[in-house]
């Protein structure tokens, strides 16, 4: 099986928002990096070094947004990652991170009576790694027992006649809190024992970029290139990437209660929302209200206490709570029966 991007994935993202791009494939690492070029462009162009990046597509951000870079040698490869053992529940900037080692395989529990097509191994972490259903891993060395073919097996990782090996992975399914069965396994009273301490592995069939990429201005179809490296050459096309501007609402307004300069009072923010297909339809599911400040020499936002915002200042999504809430408006009401907004 060929290592890489799965092929015509879509995604559309809206402007001047700083978000993340997640792929799915197979074998992904994370070393591979991704390229935003121009829809008229080909990830080979350039010798599989493509220059068309748009721009208008801005990394580093929030706090240090620097344009996609077409000097040579100086273009921009946008990073990615992958959940993994030493990487689990990362913040958005893909640091912060948990681990969760593999501390027991269980070969009898599940094992089938007659068939091993009927019977599965179970898994058990150290802590919750997050895997859905359907995700791919890959055991590292630590796992131990059973015979050379029964351990490659096991681990999903399987030799070459030669010499070198090649990821199959291992489908997870959740049994309980920290454990996952696997499609691995051996008839009942025959099943071999395998022993694992700090058990390493990887999730090779998604990886995601930090959420960092911000279009300034509203573009169509550009091509994400994938390379298994910075320095390995861009191979595939993973799919394509447009960025929309949000839709606009009906109402919208920020309304300071004084107008005296250079001091600190509360304002009222009022809007009224469009039309509920934009956020049924939502791409991924949920919807955000981000309110962006266009021209800050002329307009700062502070605490509600009248205390200055950092520019660095920010709260992860994980940390978002009533409480940083309430840190930065006093009040929130709505006449929308089912609530806010």
């Amino acid at each position: 099986t060929v290592k890489g991007p799965r092929y015509g994935q879509k995604w559309e993202l809206s402007v001047n928002v700083p978000t993340f791009l997640e792929y799915f494939g197979f074998g992904l690492e994370s070393t591979n990096v991704l390229r935003l070029i121009d829809a008229g462009a080909s990830c080979s162009d350039n010798g599989g070094n493509p220059r068309r990046q748009d721009i208008a597509v801005n990394v580093g951000c929030p706090s240090s947004c620097t344009p996609l870079d077409n000097t040579p040698g100086s273009e921009t490869n946008i990073a990615t990652k992958i959940v993994a053992s030493d990487a689990v529940g990362c913040d958005t900037q893909h640091a912060n991170c948990g681990s969760s080692a593999i501390s027991a395989i269980d070969t009898a529990t599940k094992a089938h009576a007659t068939t091993m097509e009927g019977s599965r191994s179970v898994l058990t972490f150290s802590a919750d790694p997050g895997l859905d259903d359907g995700d791919v891993i890959a055991l590292g060395p630590e796992v131990t027992g059973g015979t050379t073919e029964e351990l490659a097996t096991m681990r999903g990782v399987l030799p070459f006649a030669d010499a070198d090996s090649y990821t199959i992975g291992l489908k997870v399914t959740r049994e309980g809190s920290t454990s996952y069965s696997v499609p691995v396994g051996w008839v009942s009273g025959s099943t071999p024992s395998f022993s694992v301490t700090g058990g390493t592995w990887r999730r090779h069939n998604r990886a995601t970029t930090k959420e960092e990429i911000m279009s300034r201005e509203a573009r169509t179809g550009l091509k994400v290139c994938w390379a298994a490296a910075a320095a390995s050459g861009y191979v595939a096309e993973a799919g394509t990437v447009s960025f929309v501007a949000p839709p606009a609402m009906p109402a919208a307004a920020v309304t300071p209660v004084s107008t005296v300069v250079a001091q600190a009072v509360p304002a009222v923010i009022s809007f009224t929302t469009g039309s509920m297909d934009a956020y049924s339809d939502a791409e991924r599911g949920v919807t955000e209200l981000r309110l962006l400040v266009t021209a800050a020499e002329s307009f700062e936002v502070h605490f509600a206490s009248g205390a200055a915002i950092a520019a660095a200042d920010e709260v992860a999504k994980t940390s978002a709570t009533r409480v940083a809430c309430g840190k930065l408006f006093e009040e929130l009401w709505s006449s929308e029966p089912n609530g806010f907004p």
